[in-house]
């Protein structure tokens, strides 16, 4: 998009599960130039220029396999897409656990309780919401590298999980890379990638 006589680019991940249409998820940012335009400019008929799909954040969805993905604000994005594609497998079992301030800030809330009705038990969703009380303490909480020591262990069986998926801002995603090289995960079990603001 030309603004001011810029070309302004940003990336945004893919959130439709593989085979469906495209779709993106956008969080409009206070003053952002794109977000605010896509969120409350575009509408539908509008033609919007996109680049190729780039990064290796995606699953081999062809072997089956234990997922976990931790996810924070628009991090969940990506997250929703491969949770999605992933349980298209049978054999397939998926964990997200998602980082908000409230309820209410939850991004594709209904998506992810659809999956949960969908895949009663291959899907497991743990909301941790660190301005609003919730009724167990531990999903009380920012997502950091101490709620996550606390968390992991009770939510599923760490040596059990076949991929790790952190996607969210920087500090969840070190904090979790930490955490999980604590508790002996083989760094290539491990995915991420930042969400920057």
């Amino acid at each position: 998009r030309l603004i001011d006589g810029r070309d302004e680019r940003r990336s945004y991940s893919i959130c439709a599960p593989a085979g469906d249409p495209l779709r993106i998820g956008v969080r409009e940012v206070p003053g952002g130039a794109m977000s605010g335009w896509l969120v409350r400019g575009v509408r539908a008929g509008d033609l919007v220029e996109v680049q190729p799909p780039t990064g290796s954040f995606t699953p081999d969805l062809k072997t089956p396999a234990r997922h976990v993905l931790i996810a924070a604000g628009s991090g969940i994005t990506p997250v929703l897409s491969i949770s999605a594609s992933a349980l298209a497998d049978p054999d397939t079992q998926v964990s997200v656990l998602y980082g908000n301030r409230r309820a209410g800030s939850v991004m594709f809330a209904d998506e992810m309780v659809d999956l949960k009705d969908r895949y009663p038990s291959r899907f497991q969703l743990v909301h941790v919401l660190s301005r609003e009380s919730q009724e167990v303490e531990l999903f009380s909480g920012r997502m950091d590298a101490g709620r996550l020591r606390r968390l992991l262990p009770v939510t599923c069986a760490v040596d059990a999980v076949d991929h790790w998926w952190l996607c969210g801002p920087y500090g969840m995603v070190s904090d979790a890379t930490s955490v999980l090289a604590e508790l002996g995960v083989p760094p290539e079990r491990v995915h991420r990638e930042l969400f920057y603001v």
